[in-house]
């Protein structure tokens, strides 16, 4: 299933507004997943991106990481590798838009204040259009998780879409 939420009017006297895409029920059983999002009309800032498992992953050995396919230059790293092996249902892991490695926040630690939806003025990453992968190097017998992001277009009609 996969949907795309409006969060606000995208276009209004104010200016540009957010909107939330999301993947659900993301199969990380069978290796890389290809355009998981769509980036169409345009550039966008991330604001926002997250997986939360709704399936327990297996114990196995499983790096993730989350690239951008860009139709006008080379992959792009949006978030970096982290070991998702034995990853619990409902637990997340949140992208810290620098290129950086992925943060895991278990079910058991909790998710600090604000840490999905920092301060949009300041934040995230811009990408151009393309598509979003997420990238396995193993594949696990068990493992489903719904990936968020949260996005501002930066021209009329961008979109990232699910």
């Amino acid at each position: 299933m996969t949907t795309d939420v409006k969060t606000n009017e995208r276009w209004n006297k104010s200016g540009l507004k957010e909107w939330t895409a999301v993947r659900a029920e993301i199969d990380l059983t069978g290796g890389n997943v290809a355009d998981v999002f769509k980036v169409r009309g345009g550039p966008c800032r991330i604001i926002a991106m997250f997986l939360e498992i709704t399936e327990a992953v297996a114990n196995t050995a499983c790096n993730m990481s989350w690239i951008l396919d860009s139709d006008t230059g080379g992959d792009r790293v949006i978030a970096d590798t982290v070991n998702i092996q034995a990853a619990a249902l409902g637990d997340f892991f949140v992208a810290e838009l620098d290129g950086t490695n992925l943060v895991k926040i278990t079910t058991a630690t909790g998710v600090p204040h604000g840490y999905f939806y920092p301060d949009s003025a300041t934040n995230g990453t811009i990408v151009t259009e393309g598509g979003i992968d997420v990238v396995l190097s193993a594949t696990p017998a068990t493992g489903k998780g719904t990936l968020w992001v949260y996005y501002r277009p930066l021209v009329f009609n961008a979109a990232i879409a699910a």
